[in-house]
């Protein structure tokens, strides 16, 4: 806690103190910054001395040891999820020089994050948000407000009174180094626009108070280089400057293989003025992954060291129109969605993994050592599908092809733990042309080390887009050069069907450029019962993606619930209070109106009261319907109870019974 007055002297370099900056806060993590009407707030108070010397505010947590690697790992990961972060390293627009690779952007400290990266994760719509965007693993994003709220404590015993705000809107970016383990913190105010929220009185003294801008991380293995930035209000309104701070990663505190450490930043806020005492906050923390890896090169140069943003579900994009690769992305479509129809022959359901539907538990991808067993199993088991010898026969293995124009491609990659060797996952074989199998062997190798895939650690999905190619791989395509702005796409509304191929709608677009964005999606060809993320992507012709979701939910047919034969639907039912028991019954059929016998589809069913019991679920083939036999105590009068069954379609239903005394 520290009293700031007016002081107009400010921070005019990186690095510089910030002068009135609340030095007590070392080694401690500031309380989170209160989120109010779009803006992230710290505290300031005003008053009776008294007052001010008993008030209790939250002064944050001494920093911790770093959390467990998979630990972490997993905690990104249900982040990303929730909040969809997904991004896309497009195979067609690799770069294949090293001048131009996409880890010599952020090699060297720069006064400002990398262009075009940065404009075209601000113009993200999610860049707008508390959470701002992670456009890939090398950048993290976002636009926001930021500033603090004003209190006054009229005596001792008072509560405090709001007398309002100060706040500006702000651009922070964060960069992954490749040749140290630091991310780059980027803070810029937005020119003009510091709102003053106060009355006459304070708003003509506001500019000339202050409001220090920092960056630190949360567990003792970081540290921060670089002052807090102080200015007053006045300067902050017409600041122009990116100001920066590198979070650091101490590789001695690990001992995970490749001193893979994680770590969360934030940035710190903490306003005073005049008379105000003011209280230092923090933003969201934001999780990144940083090692000490010596095997990532590219061309001729390695990058031994990096930090990366771990809160995103990376993914390599093939594209089926490619005149490179598209022959490796059809197989790759059909391997994941139609696993059956792929070569070896098996005769129990296939299991491919490496498709991203928006599911926590969908399985991705593991990079292994060229060195490995894994990898010299992967080849050994593809060389035998390919080649009809081993464990697969002329039924079961690959049909003979053109070696002299045609490669055996497999997936998984051989250069993944899911490859053809393993135990625990099916893989699909087919001959493409020599070129593209080539051509997307060579992006691959590219993409694990643009987006730095760790050995037997980092997941990845492979996204395979159906209508054009377009990501975020860096380079350009076709269209105008100099438009990177995305198009603008909205999702047709969620759906709710008993249909397996229900109408999904179509989402609307609009681009600055270009009239007819591509617009495609990931839906199955029939949905699976439950609910299922649709991807929806549009493409304008100077490859700028845009994305949004929608939710498909499938639902078995149900017709109510019967009791003893009698339909009752969802209805309030009458009956005695005498201890009895009750069976309930249903009818489920799928979306042929083919009834549903087996009773694993339903997942939990009981009472909103404690008492009953449930005897046991039974199929009763007579009547064609589900049957749960429950027991009621002798304990309701005159009460309404509910009872639920829920199923593996994700629906409940319910029905409310009014036990009255007959």
């Amino acid at each position: 806690m520290s009293v700031l007055g007016g002081q107009a002297a400010h921070a005019a370099e990186r690095p510089s103190a910030a002068l009135g900056a609340d030095r007590s806060s070392a080694g401690v993590v500031p309380p989170l910054a209160v989120n109010k009407g779009g803006a992230l707030l710290a505290e300031a108070f005003k008053g009776d001395s008294r007052a001010l010397s008993r008030l209790n505010r939250p002064k944050g947590a001494p920093k911790t040891a770093p959390r467990s690697a998979r630990e972490a790992q997993l905690e990104a990961k249900k982040k990303a999820v929730q909040r969809n972060q997904r991004s896309y390293w497009d195979a067609e627009r690799a770069e294949t020089s090293a001048s131009t690779a996409p880890e010599n952007r952020v090699l060297s400290p720069s006064s400002e994050p990398p262009e075009p990266d940065t404009s075209e994760c601000l113009a993200r719509e999610d860049a707008n948000s508390l959470d701002g965007v992670t456009l890939n693993r090398s950048m993290w994003c976002m636009r926001y407000r930021l500033g603090v709220s004003l209190y006054r404590l009229d005596n001792p015993n008072s509560i405090p009174v709001y007398v309002g705000q100060v706040t500006m809107e702000f651009t922070g970016v964060a960069v992954g180094r490749r040749d140290a383990r630091t991310m780059v913190v980027y803070y810029k105010a937005v020119p003009g626009s510091v709102d003053y929220d106060l009355s006459a009185t304070d708003r003509a003294k506001a500019p000339g108070w202050g409001m220090t801008i920092g960056a630190d991380c949360s567990d003792t293995s970081c540290s921060r280089i670089g002052e807090p930035i102080y200015k007053t209000w006045a300067e902050w309104n017409t600041d122009d400057t990116w100001w920066s701070w590198d979070i650091t990663s101490d590789e001695t505190a690990s001992t995970n293989p490749d001193n893979v450490l994680h770590h969360g930043w934030y940035f710190t806020l903490h306003g005073s003025g005049s008379e105000y005492v003011g209280f230092g906050a923090r933003t969201p923390e934001r999780i990144i992954r940083c090692d000490s890896a010596t095997y990532f090169k590219f061309g001729e140069t390695t990058y031994p060291k990096a930090c990366i943003n771990a809160e995103v579900i990376p993914h390599l994009q093939y594209s089926t129109n490619s005149e490179a690769h598209g022959a490796v992305a059809e197989h790759i479509k059909t391997a994941q969605d139609e696993p059956q129809n792929t070569w070896p022959i098996t005769y129990l359901p296939k299991r491919i993994p490496g498709k991203f539907t928006g599911d926590m538990n969908d399985p991705g991808l593991h990079r292994v050592a060229p060195e490995s067993a894994n990898y010299a199993e992967n080849e050994k088991e593809r060389k035998a599908a390919c080649n009809r010898t081993g464990n697969y026969d002329a039924i079961t293995g690959m049909p003979p092809y053109n070696t002299t124009t045609h490669d055996c491609d497999e997936y998984p990659f051989r250069i993944t733990e899911e490859g053809a060797a393993s135990p625990d996952w099916d893989f699909s074989v087919r001959a493409v042309p020599l070129s593209e199998n080539r051509s997307a062997g060579a992006s691959l190798n590219v993409y694990v080390v643009s987006d730095r895939i760790l050995y037997d650690y980092d997941e990845f999905w492979v996204e395979i887009n159906d209508g054009t190619s377009g990501g975020g791989g860096g380079g350009s395509g076709g269209g105008d050069p100099s438009d990177t702005e995305p198009p603008r796409i909205t999702c047709p509304p969620d759906v709710t069907s008993t249909s397996i191929t229900p109408s999904l709608g179509q989402p609307t677009t609009s681009d600055n450029v270009d009239p007819t964005a591509t617009v495609t999606n990931n839906a199955p060809s029939t949905f699976p019962y439950g609910t299922t993320v649709v991807t929806w992507r549009a493409v304008d012709d100077s490859g700028n993606v845009a994305t949004c979701t929608q939710k498909v939910s499938i639902r078995f047919k149900f017709t109510g619930f019967y009791y003893d034969g009698n339909y009752i639907g969802d209805y309030d039912w009458a009956y005695q209070t005498a201890p009895h028991s009750i069976t309930f019954g249903f009818r489920l059929t799928n979306y042929a109106d083919n009834v549903i016998t087996n009773p694993s589809v339903i997942t939990s069913a009981g009472w909103d009261a404690a008492g009953f019991t449930i005897d046991g679920t039974t199929f009763n083939a007579a009547t064609g319907r589900f049957e749960i036999r429950t027991y009621v105590p002798k304990a309701f009068n005159d009460t309404a109870r509910t009872f639920t069954v829920n199923l593996t379609d994700g629906s409940s239903h319910s029905v409310v019974i009014d036990f009255q005394t007959v």
